[in-house]
This record gives structure tokens, C-alpha cells and sequence, in this order.
């Protein structure tokens, strides 16, 4: 699960403590309504602050936050239609900029409202409309890399952007239909300072989100996303069998003849069979209708991107069988080449609970991983003890001595994008990623954590599997997924250490990997063992190539180029230190990580499998392996 959150008070990976750098001013926000969210969003915003005047002051707080760190997709309450008389939005919540851009129909064209707010006074911005969305969750997600070529200049036409001056223009632009600029980027860049902000822009009517992953002999995802102002088709596509060139593709969507039942066994089936066999009938020619799709010579390339928008696709939600993406040859174009289900992206629930020093909750809501996080704060019990907050690179895990106050926590903000440690995010500016699992902290003034809670997902079943390291290292390996679907992100944390008393040094760049097959353990209770060969290969159930580019293309942006099984190209490599105790804390190693493509049922699942650890400085010789089992109860609580 993807979720955004704002890392407000305390920056980066600093091992400083949230007295050190610059606390939270907590403002009560409490009118936040998403149904009838338009414009106004400035009201509604969490604010990080500095001064004396810093700390959560108030024994009860109840706030609603909307989370727009990319400025991207607002949700509402009307159905999917074919067309549409309200108005696409540029929501800008980025670069220390805040405010709405507006494209509304008008009996002369399209009307355009600018309210750009934050900056500097008087700041001036150029701005322009780039072909593709950006990409959430990256550095830098609006570079040209990412978004593509220009699409409209509007300060050709309409002259520059000025901040704190509100606009209303008249435009020619096309709101509706194969030429819209519906899912495309805006980008504010002031030629003055150098700063830049940018949005997608989207309707203010509710949006439908559907995914395809592809994983052979492509690899990538296609999105679709429909609304009333009609659909939007993206693809990020490239060869994961060694294939190394761009190519153009005809694609469609195909719907089965049965229902929308399919047990994991039958997609999987379908996926390595290209979908040669699938019994299906065509359900929309995208190709014929608005163009073709690109395919990449590596990852996340713009060779390999491709969006459309279209006013006549048919509405998705209403069908009852199972849809699939199929993307044909380039050589022979009724040949399938790849193919993968299509389906819808429920909206995602998580919550962190107190119920020690501090009672209440903080919850989350994201609609898909492409949308905003509502983010809803409930405590009580602050006491003006409170002073800053933030997400944590770990979880929180009792172990026995439940009096500790947020044990295993790093105090340590979580923060995937490396943001310098000596610089506190802007209000509205903050670290994106998964954050599902790690723990929530509130800190005492003097950086003492007060309390703290794990994001834990909600509705969900969740499946538990672990793997345990007790010769020649020691620790555990703990994963969790959504029982209920094998494509969700999988969260792993890892625990280990050379035992205590053993002749070693902290060593370095572990490989590790889940490999095709369990291991003998050689005793009765025993869980791991030395005998790793017995493990196989690394488990590789899409035969993605690994010669030649592998090891500079497989990434955690990547997952779908990476093997499975390939720990260290998805997340990274180990170092293990020398079991020890300082004070009161144990010396070992502690990694979180969420795995885009884990999965812990169906026939690619990673239980019943080993996880192999590699000797370090990179080594192909293995140090030690463990098998995965599944577990039926949850840890942290």
C-alpha cells in the first residue's frame, strides 16, 4: 500500500534527536470535506512551524488532513459518465507553492482560474502543460525524464504566472475527448529562482483506477483511470527476457467469456502463456481508437511510456467477467506478446492506535496509489507534553517487557527520498512512500518518544510468513501481505546478527535471495541450516533474463525486471554486525522494507520456499539459509 505522508518537525535519516532539529506547530483543522472538496484546500492543511511556541498544546486533538504532495487527484461522488460539465483542476502543493489552477467549460471556450498562493510575492512562473502524469513516489517526479515533451506552452500565449495575483483567462484547450489535457502535467518554474511545482491534472468528479502488472517477456504496468471527463490509458512497458531495443505495440483489452472469478493458478497460467489460450472476446481496440503502446529497452525509460485519453472507451465498472490487457508483436501484430488481468484498485485503509500515555487514533485513506492521503488524527491524553511527530523506519515490537516505551523503534524519521538531514520540510512538503508497518512516534520535548503505534492495515486479512537464522547467523525474517491479494506490497522486516561471542567484525553487502526450494535444517528443531544448495536457484517463476543488464535495470522501481526472489536487486544488500549490548539495547541489524512483487499466495508464493544470505562484498558463496513458513498470528501487538 502506498501512502503519503508528511514528515513534519524532524527531517531526513539524522540520527539527531526531534529536540535537535525544529518541532511541529500543530494547527486544529476539522472541516475538511472530501465529497464536496473543490478549491479550498488551503483552510485544511497541517502545518510544521518553528519559534517557542511549538508543542501540541492541547490535551485533545481532532484534525482531517488532506495530503497533496504531488497536488494530485481529488475523489467526489458522482458516477462515471461519458461526459461531463464540471471542470479539470491543478492542485499545486509543491515547491513551497500552494494553490488551484482551474480549466472550466465556457461558452467561448475555457475558462482558466489561477489562485497561486506561497513562494515569494510578486514571484513569477512560467507554465506549461508536459504529455505524461508524473510518477508518484520517485525523486524529482516531474522532471522531463519522467513527464515527457511539452504538450501547451501557456506563457507564450497568456504571459507568466504571478504569485499572490489572481487570474482569469480564456483558452482554446480541450477539456474532453482524444486530445484532452485531462492526466497531464502542469509545471510552474520561476526562470527568477530556479524553484519548481507541478500537478496532474484531473477532474473534481470521482475517478475509477485499474491496474494491469505486466511480469513476461514484458515488464511494467498499465493504469487506467476513468472519470466524467472519459478515460485516461498509461503504460510504463519494457523487455525483462534481454530484449534490448524500443519498439511500438498494438494493445487491446480483452474480456473473458466466464465470470470474474479466476483462482491465482488460472492468471498465472495466462501470464506465462502470453494468453494465447485465453478464452476471451475483444472488449476495446486501443490501438485503433487512439494509438499504439511503446515499449522500452530498459525500466522506467520515456521510450517505454505511453498515455492516451479518450472520450468513447467503455465503462470498465459495469462488467462482470475478467478483463485482461494484452500487448501484440511488433513482428506480428495478431500475435500476442504479453498479457496481464486487469483489475480495479479498491481504496486502502490503514490506522495506528494508541492506548498507553497518549489514547486515540490516527487513520489513513488513500483511494489508489496514484491519489492523496486522507489523513485523520484523533488523540487525547497530550497534556502539553506533546512537542513533534513523525513515522518511523521501523515497527514497534514488544518483546515480553511490555513497560518499554516503543521498543525496536529507530526514532529515526523515515525518509526514502534522502532529504538532507540539516533542512526541515516547508509546511506541505514532505517524505512519499509505503509507510504501512513502521510506527508512528510522539516525542517529549526533550526527544523522548511519549507513544507510539504501528500503521496497520484495516478490513484486511493479513497472511504472516517468517524465516529464522539461528547458525551461523541469527535473526528472523518477518513478511505480511494482504491475504486476499497476491499483487499487494509486501511489508519485510528482517532482524540479524553473527552470534554472540563469534570471532567477527561487522561485515558488508550481503546478496540475499528466496530461492526455489526448501532446505533440509538437518536437526528435528532446527529452522535454517548450511546446506544451502539444496535451496536451487533464485526463485525466478517469470524467467526474467538475467544476463547482460540485469544488475543495473532490476530496482525497487523496477520490481517487475528483478526476479522475484532477488532481495537485494528489489531492496538492498545486508550488512550484519556482531551480536552485542550496549546499555539497554541490543546491536543488531534491523531493516523495513515494502516488496512491490512478493507475493505469499498462489502459485508464485515465497512460503514453503528458503531465503539464502550470501557471504558478503557482494559473494556468490553462501553463508547461510532458512525456510519461509507460515505464520497465523500477528507480531507488534
Amino acid at each position: 500500500m502506498s501512502i503519503w505522508l508528511m514528515s513534519c518537525g524532524r527531517s531526513s535519516e539524522s540520527e539527531r534527536s526531534p529536540r535537535e532539529t525544529n518541532p511541529v506547530l500543530v494547527r486544529q483543522v476539522s472541516d475538511v470535506n472530501v465529497g464536496s472538496y473543490e478549491t479550498s484546500f488551503l483552510k485544511h492543511s497541517l502545518v510544521c512551524g518553528f519559534g517557542t511556541h511549538n508543542t501540541m498544546d492541547r490535551t485533545r486533538i481532532g484534525m482531517t488532513v488532506l495530503l497533496f504532495l504531488l497536488g494530485i487527484w481529488k475523489i467526489a461522488e458522482s458516477q462515471v459518465v461519458t461526459a461531463s460539465s464540471n471542470g479539470l483542476v491543478a492542485s499545486i502543493n509543491s515547491g513551497g507553492l500552494q494553490g488551484n489552477i482551474e480549466f472550466l467549460d465556457d461558452p467561448k471556450g475555457t475558462s482558466i482560474r489561477i489562485f497561486l498562493r506561497g513562494g515569494t510575492y510578486g514571484e513569477k512562473f512560467r507554465w506549461k502543460i508536459h504529455e505524461f502524469p508524473p510518477v508518484p513516489g520517485t525523486a524529482n517526479p516531474c522532471s522531463a525524464e519522467k513527464i515527457g515533451r511539452m504538450y501547451v506552452d501557456f506563457t507564450e500565449t497568456h504571459g507568466p504566472i504571478t504569485v499572490g495575483q489572481d487570474m482569469v483567462l480564456l483558452s482554446n484547450l480541450k477539456l474532453i475527448g482524444n486530445a484532452s489535457i485531462l492526466g497531464r502535467t502542469l509545471v510552474l518554474r520561476s526562470p527568477e529562482t530556479g524553484r519548481v511545482a507541478c500537478s496532474v491534472i484531473q477532474p473534481t468528479s470521482r475517478i475509477r483506477t485499474y491496474q494491469a502488472k505486466l511480469s513476461t517477456p514484458l515488464g511494467g504496468t498499465v493504469i487506467i483511470r476513468q472519470s466524467g471527463f472519459g478515460t485516461g490509458i498509461l503504460s510504463q512497458l519494457w523487455y525483462v527476457n534481454g530484449t534490448r531495443r524500443d519498439s511500438i505495440h498494438r494493445w487491446a483489452i480483452l474480456q473473458t467469456l466466464t465470470g470474474s472469478t479466476e483462482s491465482p493458478s488460472a492468471v498465472y497460467q495466462n501470464e506465462i502463456t502470453r494468453c494465447v489460450n485465453l478464452q476471451a472476446t475483444p472488449f476495446f481496440h486501443i490501438s485503433e481508437t487512439v494509438g499504439y503502446a511503446a515499449v522500452g529497452r530498459e525500466p522506467n525509460a520515456i521510450t517505454g511510456r505511453t498515455y492516451h485519453t479518450v472520450l468513447s472507451a467503455p465503462v470498465l465498472e459495469k462488467v462482470q467477467n475478467s478483463l485482461y490487457i494484452v500487448i501484440y508483436s511488433d513482428i506480428d501484430p495478431s500475435e500476442p506478446l504479453a498479457c496481464a488481468r486487469l483489475i480495479p484498485i479498491e481504496p486502502k485503509q490503514a490506522m495506528a492506535k494508541f492506548d498507553s500515555e497518549v489514547v486515540g487514533e490516527i487513520s489513513f485513506r488513500q483511494e489508489s496509489p496514484f491519489d492523496p492521503t486522507l489523513v485523520t488524527i484523533n488523540l487525547s491524553g497530550l497534556n502539553n507534553k506533546a512537542y513533534s511527530y513523525g513515522i518511523d523506519e521501523l515497527p514497534l515490537i514488544f518483546r515480553g517487557d511490555k513497560s518499554e516505551v516503543c521498543p525496536n523503534v529507530k526514532t529515526v524519521i523515515y525518509n526514502p527520498l534522502k532529504k538532507s538531514p540539516d533542512s526541515v520540510p516547508e509546511p506541505n512538503k514532505g517524505s512519499s512512500d509505503h509507510v504501512v508497518g513502521r510506527a508512528i512516534i510522539i516525542y517529549y520535548p526533550d526527544g523522548r518518544p511519549l507513544a507510539c503505534a504501528n500503521i496497520e492495515l484495516s478490513g484486511r486479512r493479513v497472511v504472516t510468513a517468517f524465516a529464522t537464522f539461528d547458525f551461523p547467523l541469527q535473526g528472523q525474517l518477518i513478511l505480511r501481505q494482504d491475504r486476499d491479494d497476491p499483487s499487494a506490497d509486501t511489508s519485510v522486516y528482517l532482524e540479524l546478527s553473527y552470534p554472540s561471542g563469534a570471532s567477527h567484525t561487522k561485515t558488508y553487502h550481503h546478496p540475499w535471495h528466496v530461492n526455489d526450494r526448501a532446505i533440509p535444517t538437518g536437526q528435528r528443531f532446527s529452522l535454517s541450516g548450511i546446506d544451502c544448495l539444496q535451496a536451487g536457484s533464485v526463485f525466478n517463476p517469470y524467467n526474467v533474463s538475467v544476463d547482460g543488464f540485469y544488475y543495473s535495470h532490476c530496482s525497487g522501481l523496477a520490481s517487475q525486471r528483478c526476479q522475484i526472489g532477488d532481495f537485494s536487486g528489489k531492496l538492498r544488500y545486508l550488512d550484519i554486525p556482531p551480536f552485542g549490548v550496549q546499555g539497554n539495547k541490543q546491536q543488531i541489524a534491523r531493516y523495513y522494507f515494502t516488496d512491490p512483487s512478493l507475493p505469499l499466495a498462489g502459485p508464485t508464493s515465497v512460503i514453503g520456499r528458503s531465503v539464502v544470505i550470501n557471504e558478503p562484498d557482494f559473494g556468490e558463496g553462501r553463508l547461510a539459509c532458512a525456510n519461509i513458513f507460515e505464520h497465523f498470528s500477528d507480531y507488534g501487538k
